[in-house]
């Protein structure tokens, strides 16, 4: 992939939410801090090297896959790419979810694939996560946002709100095929008859899923979500990897893109994680779309760090 250097959007910041219980503290943080920084680097933002994509949405900001999530990526300069979780509901509609189980705000389970559209589009629901503690003093900010999420009220998407919410953004639809793998493909066909298509990449783990929804409709991108080593022998078949971290290889990696395939790494949350591959990376750092729930925060430490790099290379 050919380095592409970001435009800057004249979006308004996202950093701040009205109406969606998340009040972001950025403003009350001096400009030394981490945080302050991260807002500082944002609101100055005039493009950068590295491909960003938005997992679920912002899905540190707001809750994963909501309209609120998509419409922060949309609007936010950093982001290239949004990605949303693509499921099947009972009556044959698409919605926004990662997860097949959602709760209701009584604390009642609803399955999507058992419960018709409308009944599951008007429900109260409740966001519940198992947040991952961020041992880093610069993770703090990470930890804070997480715990503010827990517990918020949200409702789910329809398929057709996400791609309105993702304006001009190029979107990876992670579809989450559940032995439906006929009836997911003709929805998913059907509805797209409506949307502007150029930007739409299809990915999914479960690849022979994957393989039928291309042979049905080969005029788009498709990209393999790769969990193991084994996977790999689907490469040939589709447009680009979606590569695990823990299997990021610079070999790996650099014949793929010498094949013409893209390739994006996910899920990256933790800085360390993406040191490990960056340094793993060396010079295709730049050349494969990282993805991740903290979109500005990610963007600022690969800039900081690419800062570091040209500043030592130059003495």
């Amino acid at each position: 992939m050919n380095r592409i250097i970001k435009k800057l959007l004249i979006y308004t910041s996202p950093f701040f939410i009205l109406g969606s219980g998340v009040h972001f503290k950025l403003c009350k943080d001096n400009t030394f801090s981490f945080a302050g920084k991260i807002s500082n680097y944002q609101k100055n933002f005039s493009g950068d090297d590295f491909l960003i994509a938005a997992h679920r949405g912002f899905s540190s900001f707001a809750v994963e896959n909501s309209k609120e999530a998509i419409s922060m990526a949309a609007n936010c300069s950093l982001v290239d790419f949004i990605e949303v979780d693509v499921r099947l509901t009972k009556d044959g509609q698409l919605v926004l979810s990662h997860n097949n189980d959602v709760t209701d705000q009584f604390g009642n389970n609803i399955n999507i694939a058992k419960t018709d559209s409308e009944k599951l589009l008007t429900n109260n629901l409740i966001y519940n996560t198992s947040p991952t503690t961020f041992t880093n003093k610069n993770d703090k900010i990470i930890n804070d946002r997480v715990k503010i999420l827990n517990g918020t009220s949200y409702n789910i998407a329809s398929f057709l709100e996400g791609m309105y919410h993702c304006g001009e953004k190029d979107i990876f639809l992670d579809i989450k095929f559940e032995n439906n793998t006929k009836e997911m493909s003709q929805a998913l066909i059907k509805e797209l008859k409506n949307v502007n298509t150029d930007s739409i990449i299809f990915q999914s783990s479960d690849l022979e899923a994957l393989k039928y929804l291309k042979m049905l409709e080969p005029n788009y991108r498709y990209f393999a979500l790769i969990h193991e080593k084994e996977q790999l022998k689907y490469a040939p078949l589709f447009d680009g990897l979606g590569l695990r971290k823990n299997l990021v290889c610079k070999k790996l990696v650099q014949d793929n893109l010498n094949n013409g395939k893209e390739i994006s790494i996910w899920t990256l949350n933790k800085m360390k994680e993406v040191d490990k591959v960056t340094e793993e990376l060396d010079s295709l750092s730049k050349d494969v779309i990282y993805i991740t729930d903290y979109p500005d925060v990610l963007a600022y430490h690969l800039q900081s760090k690419e800062k570091q790099r040209k500043k030592t290379n130059s003495h």
